[in-house]
């Protein structure tokens, strides 16, 4: 590997640590015996019902230190949302957790620069950004959307600081880190 390239992939290792590193500081996430107590379920797995809602592509989780940990934006009433598992289906497969919550989390240009999580309330327009094509990125091997294109995504890489985080955070917005969306036609 060139030095100019090992330079380029230490930096986006360094930048996706910080991004995941805000996302777990900034973004309320419950853990699934929080989910369990939630839902009003006794199930006697306390891993349940959140795992097997995650199984069934209903709601996502992000790993830190071994554990699930469930953004709480895809809750209510203590269940998944509906269109979250629309969502989740139209996203490129093989995408890791840490790259769904981000894609999540990013301002996205087909939803007029709003976060896909900021959008629920319209699922129709989430679900055709999620599924709209993406370009390569520079990183460890893929972006978020190689497998789309036939690459292979790994965890975090071609993540990008999205527009919010580059002159501070926008107030009242729920926008937290992640990658750059394509720019709508």
């Amino acid at each position: 590997m060139s030095g100019a390239r090992a330079r380029v992939e230490t930096e986006l290792t360094v930048d996706n640590a910080r991004l995941r590193a805000d996302y777990l500081r900034e973004t309320p996430l419950l853990t699934a015996a929080g989910i369990r107590a939630a839902s009003g379920l006794g199930p006697r797995n306390r891993s349940e019902p959140a795992s097997r809602w995650k199984r069934e592509g209903r709601l996502f989780a992000v790993r830190r230190s071994g554990i699930d940990l469930y953004p709480a934006f895809q809750f209510a009433d203590g269940s998944p949302l509906p269109p979250v598992k629309a969502i989740l289906a139209a996203l490129p497969a093989g995408m890791t957790g840490w790259q769904t919550a981000l894609w999540f989390a990013s301002s996205n240009g087909w939803l007029g620069g709003a976060a896909p999580q900021e959008r629920l309330s319209d699922p129709e327009a989430v679900v055709a950004a999620a599924g709209r094509p993406c370009g390569p990125a520079v990183g460890q091997g893929a972006a978020p959307c190689a497998a789309a294109h036939g690459g292979a995504a790994a965890e975090g890489e071609g993540v990008r600081r999205p527009r919010a985080y580059r002159g501070g955070a926008r107030s009242g917005t729920a926008t937290k880190p992640g990658r750059a969306a394509a720019a709508a036609p």
